[in-house]
């Protein structure tokens, strides 16, 4: 499948992750990251984790991938797809530091890494 988008999606379906987002009416949703790029993330999120709104502006969005990453910052929800046992939630990172901005960088790397050696 072509990518259509500016940064690469690296799977880290193979890699331990959690996911916090917390709306700005205080919602929280936790699930598990599925992918991630320099721009955003998929979120998987179990299907009985109530209402993420397309367009919605996520206040704390903290992404904890294994020993790789672990990065907070505030997003939006892009896309949603809602299947029988989960939703998958795409969302773009907004107002990213330099500091931020490195951190993922790396990580990606590190992740291609192992995803070509599993």
């Amino acid at each position: 499948r072509m990518q259509l988008r500016d940064y690469y999606r690296v799977s880290i379906a193979k890699i331990r992750s959690s996911v916090t987002l917390k709306g700005s009416d205080d919602s929280i949703f936790r699930g598990k990251c599925r992918d991630i790029s320099m721009s955003g993330a998929m979120i998987t999120l179990p299907k009985n984790s109530g209402e993420v709104e397309l367009g919605q502006t996520i206040d704390e969005c903290t992404i904890s991938i294994d020993d790789i990453l672990e990065l907070e910052c505030r997003g939006k929800v892009r896309s949603l797809h809602k299947t029988d046992s989960d939703t998958l939630a795409g969302i773009q990172f907004l107002d990213l530091s330099p500091a931020q901005i490195k951190p993922i960088s790396s990580a990606l790397n590190k992740i291609e890494r192992q995803n070509i050696t599993t």
